[in-house]
């Protein structure tokens, strides 16, 4: 045997004879020995190695006697090798070796070869895999994923917790004859892709009542969830088995078929309401629009496209833009909660559509300073900004057309007034019948030409009054007034009508002044169509009472009776000319229906308010108000 040739190995080699004598060891062996705390010459060639195993004490002397053991089973072909991997820790660091026991030669008892092999390293390594495998045992186990691991036959191996709640199954043991590629829920489409060590991933339904049908194996649940699964080969050179990772999304489904729902039933209303759909991500100026946004203005979208904010910009009306953009950064600062603008936009066609342009913020920055994302709708209201127009265009008409009518009114004031007066008066001359050539008959005549004239006259006044008012023509001269002494003078004109009917006429006075400023004809006017009314709608003896009290910065007048009082239907419009409170009214007791909207127009020119409280069959009163200042 080549000696020298041992003392170029690195391993630790040594030459024992039957009896247990190291007849040789090469030099790694006595390094060997030195890093053991051992003396080289006590297990170099001469020493007993056996009994050194034998005196071996401490926490190694089990190995020591298993070594003697082996050595000797070996010595004597009792075994053809014999190999003893034990820890030979120095003070400087762990180690593990591997002790081989070989025989020189067929004879019994032979001569073996003794090699130490240090294996810390590989050892090291074993260590930290199990570690490695332990952690991704207790990992595997715990996950909250469902896991399936399959050999490359496709024969379940083992499955995790959560995977055996997943499924409702109690046991492993129960699916351990399971095969993948008879699991009726696996696509047919994925067999040739897992054959081929391809990964692949799906979502489907997991039939539980299928499961129990086709006996596949115990499950506690029914029903069927949605499921994601993902199932990875296992490869190192060919396919070693597959990882599966089951995912129920059922929820998610639900959740996603909802909001699918939803979304349909919001794309309806959208649909029924014709609203264009607008998404703006302000910091980017990136924006989308559903085909209606496009079809309003005559467009699709493939025509618009790129899309972006500009799109907006280019279409809207240079002065309507300015105003958006001004009511944009109102509602960014927070001063209004939603964007409100109505806006013109060019169609396709040249001409101008008007649009109403709503919406608000959905995301703001983190800082909530900034906008990130406004949502909105476009509505067409091209005909409801004609139908406006036209509505305002016919007011300004109707309204020209009655100023016109008042003006025309108000200039023949003089022309309508002048015949009736001489008709008026040349009447009353002949009524005095100076000459006595008149018979009674001829008398009757000229009274009723007087009386008619007269209440014709009365007619015209108030027409062309209120025609004035209307038409801006009607003077208003202020002046101090003692309001007590206006009203007594008012009352002392009406006593005889109030006389005729034995009405109790009164005036009480809360009041300790007093001087305003106002028109006193006009106020004289006022007090005298009411107390006129009051006394012509009361019966006989009943009462008519004015009240002058003030009400904070205002004097009150009130003017109340016992009449036949007001339904309250007609009360809103017993002010409009021409109007009374029935037209048998206007048959028994007479009038035009001018008189209470001259009063009220009267009291507007004061700055005063005027309201009526009435019962029908309890009377009625008329309150206004005029401005101490």
């Amino acid at each position: 045997m080549n000696k020298e040739l041992f003392d170029l190995w690195e391993d630790n080699i040594a030459i024992i004879s039957p009896d247990g004598i190291i007849s040789y060891a090469n030099e790694s062996w006595k390094q060997f020995a030195k890093d053991n705390g051992l003396n080289p010459e006590e297990c170099n060639a001469g020493a007993n190695y056996l009994k050194v195993c034998e005196k071996a004490t401490g926490k190694n002397s089990d190995e020591a006697q298993i070594a003697l053991d082996g050595i000797k089973d070996v010595i004597y072909g009792n075994k053809n090798t014999f190999k003893l991997e034990y820890p030979c820790h120095s003070p400087e660091k762990q180690r593990w070796f591997l002790m081989k026991v070989t025989p020189l030669s067929k004879e019994k008892p032979t001569n073996v070869l003794l090699q130490h092999i240090d294996i810390t390293e590989r050892k090291s390594v074993e260590k930290a895999l199990k570690k490695s495998e332990q952690r991704f045992k207790e990992i595997y186990l715990e996950s909250p994923i469902p896991i399936e691991v399959y050999n490359s036959e496709g024969h379940l191996i083992d499955v995790n917790t959560s995977c055996l709640k997943l499924f409702g199954i109690s046991d492993v043991a129960e699916v351990k004859g399971f095969n993948l590629f008879d699991d009726p829920n696996l696509p047919a489409y994925t067999r040739e892709q897992l054959l081929a060590g391809e990964t692949v991933e799906y979502e489907t339904t997991f039939d539980f009542e299928l499961v129990k049908k086709l006996d596949l194996y115990n499950t506690s649940r029914s029903g069927i969830i949605y499921v994601n699964v993902k199932i990875s080969a296992l490869c190192m050179d060919c396919i070693d088995g597959y990882l599966v990772h089951v995912q129920d999304i059922t929820n998610h489904k639900v959740a996603q078929a909802k909001v699918k729902q939803s979304e349909k039933r919001l794309d309806l209303a959208l649909k029924g309401t014709k609203a264009g759909i607008w998404d703006w991500y302000v910091q980017t100026g990136e924006a989308f629009f559903n085909e209606r946004w496009a079809e309003i203005v005559g467009y699709t979208l493939d025509e618009l496209k790129p899309i972006n904010i500009q799109t907006w910009i280019n279409l809207t009306h240079t002065n309507d833009y300015k105003r958006a953009e001004k009511l944009l950064n109102k509602h960014f600062a927070g001063e209004t909660e939603f964007y409100e603008c109505q806006l013109r936009m060019k169609h396709k066609k040249g001409h101008w559509v008007w649009i109403e342009d709503r919406g608000c913020v959905v995301e703001w920055s983190k800082d909530g300073n900034k906008p990130i994302r406004m949502t909105g709708t476009h509505i067409d209201i091209t005909n409801r900004k004609n139908a406006e127009d036209a509505i305002i265009q016919s007011k300004i008409l109707a309204e020209e057309a009655n100023r016109t009518k008042s003006e025309f009114l108000a200039n023949m004031s003089h022309e309508l007034r002048t015949p009736l007066n001489s008709i008026i008066g040349y009447s009353q001359i002949l009524d005095q019948n100076s000459s006595g050539n008149l018979n009674e008959k001829e008398l009757k005549y000229l009274s009723n030409i007087f009386n008619s004239g007269s209440h014709l006259l009365d007619l015209i006044n108030d027409i062309l009054d209120i025609s004035k008012v209307e038409a801006g023509k009607m003077d208003y001269e202020p002046e101090q007034i003692n309001l007590s002494q206006t009203i007594k003078i008012v009352i002392g004109l009406v006593k005889p009508l109030a006389m005729k009917k034995s009405i109790n006429l009164q005036f009480i006075n809360t009041t300790d002044f007093f001087e305003i400023s106002a028109d006193n004809v006009k106020v004289k006017q006022i007090l005298h169509n009411l107390l006129s009314n009051a006394i012509k709608f009361t019966p006989v003896n009943g009462e008519v009472k004015v009240c002058l009290s003030t009400v904070g910065n205002t004097a009150q007048i009130s003017v109340s009776d016992t009449g036949i009082g007001i339904p309250e239907n007609k009360q809103k419009s017993i002010f409009d000319p021409f109007k009374q409170a029935d037209s048998s009214t206007n048959r028994e007791y007479g009038g035009t229906g001018l008189g209470l909207a001259l009063v009220k127009k009267y009291v507007e020119m004061h700055g005063g308010d005027i309201w009526i409280e009435s019962e029908v069959g309890k009377g009625s009163t008329f309150t206004f108000t005029i401005p101490l200042n």
